[in-house]
């Protein structure tokens, strides 16, 4: 298991030392994304209720189409809160991806 997280930190090293590979990155930035998912064949993507998540979401939509990954899922729970139709989650559905939120998702290959 591979994580994405934005700095090394407690939290970070717990997870490493349960077997995660920790990958030091921000999910703004479509490199680091990118980078990430190679290699991978399946990812969870959960950003905060914040400033940003819909460009998060893209940039990891187009990573994740990029890298080839076959299974997604969307934790972004927003969405849930203000209306269950406007999911964000619609970027990971128009890059072939079926949007379920919070359900898995699988690219339609």
């Amino acid at each position: 298991m591979r994580a994405l997280v934005h700095r090394e930190d407690d939290r970070s090293r717990q997870l490493a030392a349960e077997g995660a590979e920790i990958v030091v990155g921000d999910l703004l930035d479509f490199h680091d994304v990118s980078s990430a998912m190679r290699g991978v064949s399946g990812a969870y993507f959960c950003y905060p209720i914040a400033p940003g998540l819909l460009d998060a979401t893209v940039a990891f939509a187009q990573a994740a189409t990029e890298a080839g990954i076959r299974s997604v899922v969307n934790m972004a729970r927003w969405s849930l809160a203000i209306r269950p139709r406007m999911a964000a989650g619609r970027p990971l559905g128009s890059s072939g991806f079926t949007s379920r939120l919070p359900r898995a998702i699988t690219a339609d290959r």
